[in-house]
């Protein structure tokens, strides 16, 4: 087998009667709709709410004209999706492009976690700033380095933009720390039948690994 992304086929093919290979086909492909549908809707949201009735309309669109362009948003996406998969098809790997492209956007976004965690005079404009340099920052470094590893772009991309963010706090802190409403008390008590049901999770892995070994 030279290609890696045949090697889940091949189990299907080679360990599994005709009957599960049926179920597992149709569980894997209910599995990628709903992922699919799920990044189509989410998307569509976004779009609609945060984009288009925030910035564009100014909080007067009706409720028909947001589920209008939120069904054409979607229509938008499954056509760019679908103009885009020769490209991912080109790569060798999905799975390898998917984890690459997620250094576009994760370098940016744990950098503003993590200063919104440990400082309380980081402005905004940091965190924004610094989710939209990791995208040029990257693709640069993807770029110029393309040998190099895309972990450790992801890794040089994460430093680039924590300098960036912790430059912006000394020249434009906040003026005092931002106070958060008051959040009634969550019950954490877990379910007497929580540590029964983990055990039985880990005896049945356990002996999936016996019977395929």
């Amino acid at each position: 087998m030279t290609q890696a992304d045949q090697a889940y086929p091949v189990l299907i093919r080679e360990l599994l009667p005709v009957g599960l290979r049926g179920i597992m086909l149709a569980a894997l492909f209910g599995a990628v709709m709903s992922s699919l549908d799920s990044m189509l809707n989410s998307a569509a949201t976004i779009f609609t709410i945060d984009l288009y009735q925030r910035h564009w309309k100014k909080g007067q669109a009706t409720p028909r004209e947001l589920v209008t362009i939120g069904r054409v948003a979607t229509a938008a996406f499954v056509l760019f999706g679908c103009l885009w998969a020769p490209i991912v098809g080109r790569t060798g790997s999905v799975f390898q492009y998917i984890q690459m492209f997620w250094g576009f956007i994760s370098p940016g976004i744990t950098a503003a976690f993590l200063f919104g965690l440990f400082s309380k005079r980081t402005p905004p404009e940091a965190a924004i700033g610094a989710m939209l340099l990791g995208i040029p920052v990257y693709g640069l470094l993807l770029w110029k380095l393309p040998h190099v590893a895309f972990l450790h772009h992801m890794m040089i991309t994460f430093l680039v933009l924590a300098a960036f963010m912790w430059i912006m706090t000394k020249l434009r802190p906040l003026p005092e720390p931002p106070k958060m409403p008051d959040a009634p008390p969550i019950p954490m008590e877990t379910s007497p039948r929580l540590r029964r049901m983990g055990l039985g999770i880990v005896g049945l892995t356990a002996l999936l690994y016996l019977l395929f070994w």
